[in-house]
């Protein structure tokens, strides 16, 4: 319950930075959070250190890292998506362990705080405004 509760919190705290920014600076925050986010996931791999690891989670970083770039450049909608990857991804760690291990807690919460980024950012940049 409690981790839920700092998810929460955060998900909050980030949300309310982002209905305090102006809108497109509000997206550059996002994708610049999307992109230290998906760093995470490098620095696990480096942490557990097999090669055949770093080497998706660069890759998956990449992808994410290009959602966030372009997101920033021309389409929007990409930065919403990227986190909704992310999302994904967190969650396919939990089951499957496709990547580097990362500490059972994590992947988790970082799927329901990517999928709870996602969808503020997806109504409040696309469809309020």
């Amino acid at each position: 319950m409690i981790r839920i509760t700092i998810i929460l919190a955060l998900a909050i705290v980030t949300t309310l930075v982002g209905l305090y920014l102006p809108t497109f600076q509000a997206l550059d925050f996002f994708a610049i959070l999307l992109t230290l986010i998906a760093g995470l996931y490098v620095g696990f791999a480096f942490a557990d250190g097999r090669v055949d690891k770093i080497a998706i989670e660069i890759a998956f970083a990449l992808v994410v890292c290009a959602c966030a770039l372009f997101g920033m450049w021309k389409w929007l909608w990409l930065i919403p998506t990227g986190y909704l990857l992310l999302s994904g991804w967190s969650a396919w760690h939990h089951y499957f362990y496709l990547g580097a291990r990362v500490k059972a807690w994590f992947a988790p919460m970082c799927a329901v705080y990517c999928g709870l980024i996602a969808i503020f950012v997806y109504i409040q940049f696309f469809f309020l405004n």
